[in-house]
């Protein structure tokens, strides 16, 4: 099946070809080793990264969630409610659809744990923010869930297969920690950058997010004057 990860093992797109399972389970044994000796250098005072270089998967995500989550919320909370109608371009998504998009992301962290599968035909509650109050709201609600979910996570539950489809049709069937890394976190990441740019043509002061902002640095210089 088309898309499908586990018909053919772990599908590597640089080799074109499928390694098999050992490797693959080899794979996410050395990332999480990777994961703990990054987090014992960012944080020194955890006692068992320093002595074990690893980490359990949810561990690892909740920090790292948790980490964005602050730089998204400072986006978020630029966004006008004035201007959640405005485009960049006719092709684009609107400033309101854009975040709405992004607030919505933080919600499937949960549902790809606690759900095998997602129907996209089914009945999906529609968030609509008329507030940049309420569009902060719910995406604070959607990281709230996800700490609390991936808390008692396992790396086991991690490697169980995930689907998402719409009605009789898979888009595709993936490990859960693969859909959190590249639906969620990644998708998350890139329309956050996306949003930035559309502050910037708003004229509208953008946040720092892995560093200080142009607007930022304006303002640090104004202040030592």
């Amino acid at each position: 099946m088309e898309g499908d990860f586990f018909s053919c093992g772990y599908y590597d797109p640089v080799l074109r070809s499928p390694p098999d399972r050992l490797t693959y389970a080899y794979s996410i044994s050395a990332t999480k080793v990777a994961i703990g000796k990054a987090y014992a250098l960012i944080f020194p005072h955890c006692v068992n990264c320093l002595q074990t270089h690893t980490m359990a998967i949810n561990k690892a995500l909740i920090a790292e969630i948790q980490q964005e989550a602050q730089s998204t919320k400072k986006i978020l909370e630029r966004i006008p409610a004035e201007h959640f109608g405005w485009k960049p371009h006719e092709k684009s998504m609107s400033l309101g659809t854009l975040a709405t998009h992004l607030a919505n992301l933080a919600g499937w962290i949960s549902i790809t744990i606690e759900q095998d599968e997602l129907d996209l035909a089914g009945d999906m509650k529609r968030f609509v923010p008329s507030t940049t109050e309420d569009l902060v709201a719910h995406y604070n609600e959607g990281i709230e869930n996800a700490v609390r979910v991936l808390e008692t996570t396992t790396d086991e539950t991690m490697m169980q297969p995930w689907t998402l489809k719409k009605g009789a049709h898979v888009i595709m069937t993936q490990p859960k920690i693969v859909v959190l890394r590249s639906m969620c976190l990644n998708h998350m990441v890139h329309h956050r950058g996306q949003l930035t740019v559309y502050l910037r043509l708003l004229n509208i002061p953008v946040p720092g997010v892995y560093g200080p902002s142009a607007d930022d640095l304006a303002a640090m210089a104004a202040s030592s004057n």
